[in-house]
């Protein structure tokens, strides 16, 4: 990967958009930050902060860049100062405006300025030796000050769009503003939403804990994002590490573990108890695995056997999309079935999933729920002492991006907001697209409170 290249470093979206570029396996917090650890200097945040005070001195030194800089990266520079010096010029005299929460000791995002007055949001992410692996810059467009421009902004960016936000008033969504929020959308990964309740019904019924250790299995790996698949058959891990993983970094190998663990139909139950409004949709709910399966092995003619079944018949056939193995899913890249094979919800469906774990989260055993989710903030990057808490999930394949925060903004008021965009001919931008959906967000949220 080129160290520049202007990307969104959005960890946690999605089901095949992988955060393992950021850091060692073992990388992701087991809880999340507290305000005073995220103020705390961190490895990621000490190399962000020396890059944004080098980049007012470049050129910088061979000693300088190799001192910081992965192998890696110095020999994609060519290995030499002057390739390397050239490769970072467009990025001289940063100022750092906001640095983001600690979402592990590896990673690292900020809102920087260039001299010309243009936002950046700046992703740093450490290999294993605590040097910059990857150093990657997105867009951060204006927000929008209408709701007309919310509207025409997300229009604008796919043919299928659903957006909403809602005020959470005594755990009821109360809508705020809307376009199409009522209608269904593919989720990606935001459907662990889904299964982080079923983990926290059956830790307050008394069926796990959180720090039960169960043992990882080799039937039960997926593909990225994340990277648990890696983990030798027989790894100890524990319930709330599954939870931040499968929440914090969408590692879908623990998010398949948590589905066989908790049973796919306590699963399934949760869409109905958060009040989605068609769980036949996502029914049966499938894996992460068999997804895949269905996407990658022999496409489309298993995915065509499976949409011409009755859902007794898909049902059945999960146990045969275990056993299959997967296709050329790294040449995935255009949308497959994305309007029938996937997990489906409205944004709407999304507030009332968030105001359902908040309510999980209120318990005596609730408080991993808030961590896991709390982990990442999608990179939003809001300002804290206005929005002291935001919680974030995700979900993307190529043709679907979702984004759905829930924000409790300084004087109490909560806010849900989720934005789907689909596009089933095209994918999406990874550069442009997920910013623009976040400008959206902020924007609304800034209308939303006046």
């Amino acid at each position: 990967m080129a160290l520049t290249r202007v990307a969104i470093a959005l960890c946690a979206l999605g089901l095949v958009a992988g955060c393992s570029m950021f850091a060692p396996d073992d990388a992701a917090p087991s809880s999340a930050p507290s305000s005073s650890q995220q103020a705390l200097p961190t490895p990621a945040a000490e190399q962000l902060q020396w890059f944004i005070g080098a980049s007012a001195r470049l050129p910088l030194p061979d000693s300088e860049l190799r001192a910081h800089f992965a192998d890696a990266n110095v020999r994609d520079f060519g290995g030499t100062a002057d390739g390397a010096n050239r490769r970072l010029a467009p990025f001289a005299d940063l100022r750092l405006e906001r640095l983001g929460p600690s979402t592990s000791p590896y990673a690292r995002s900020a809102v920087v300025t260039t001299p010309a007055g243009a936002d950046l949001t700046m992703t740093v992410g450490l290999d294993r030796d605590g040097k910059v692996a990857t150093l990657l810059f997105a867009p951060r467009p204006a927000a929008p000050t209408s709701w007309a421009a919310v509207d025409q902004q997300l229009s604008a960016l796919a043919p299928q769009v659903s957006f909403a936000i809602d005020r959470v008033d005594g755990g009821r969504c109360v809508p705020v503003h809307q376009l199409a929020g009522d209608t269904q959308r593919p989720l990606g990964s935001a459907f662990k939403l889904y299964v982080l309740g079923a983990l926290g019904d059956a830790v307050a019924a008394g069926r796990v804990s959180w720090d039960d250790t169960v043992t990882v299995r080799d039937d039960w790996k997926s593909l990225p994002s994340g990277d648990l698949r890696t983990a030798p058959a027989g790894t100890p891990v524990t319930y709330r590490r599954l939870a931040d993983l499968m929440i914090s970094v969408s590692d879908n190998t623990a998010a398949d573990h948590l589905i066989h663990l908790m049973g796919r139909d306590a699963v399934q139950a949760m869409l109905t108890r958060f009040g989605n409004t068609d769980p036949s949709r996502t029914t049966p709910f499938l894996t992460t695995r068999e997804l895949f399966a269905l996407k990658t092995s022999d496409y489309p003619s298993l995915a065509r056997r499976y949409l011409a079944a009755t859902t007794a018949q898909r049902a059945a056939m999960t146990a045969e999309l275990d056993r299959t193995p997967f296709g050329d899913w790294q040449h995935w890249t255009d949308p497959r079935d994305i309007d029938s094979i996937e997990w489906f919800a409205s944004p709407q469906d999304m507030c009332r999933a968030m105001a359902g774990l908040a309510g999980e989260a209120e318990r005596p055993t609730g408080g991993p729920i808030a961590d896991a989710l709390s982990i990442s903030d999608g990179n939003l990057l809001l300002d804290r002492v206005e929005y002291p808490t935001v919680w974030f999930k995700g979900g993307s394949e190529p043709g679907v991006l979702t984004l759905t925060y829930r924000v409790v903004a300084r004087d109490g008021a909560t806010y849900v907001a989720s934005a789907m965009l689909g596009n089933p001919t095209t994918p999406f931008d990874e550069a442009s697209a997920p910013a623009a959906m976040q400008s959206v967000i902020r924007g609304a949220l800034d209308l939303a409170q006046r």
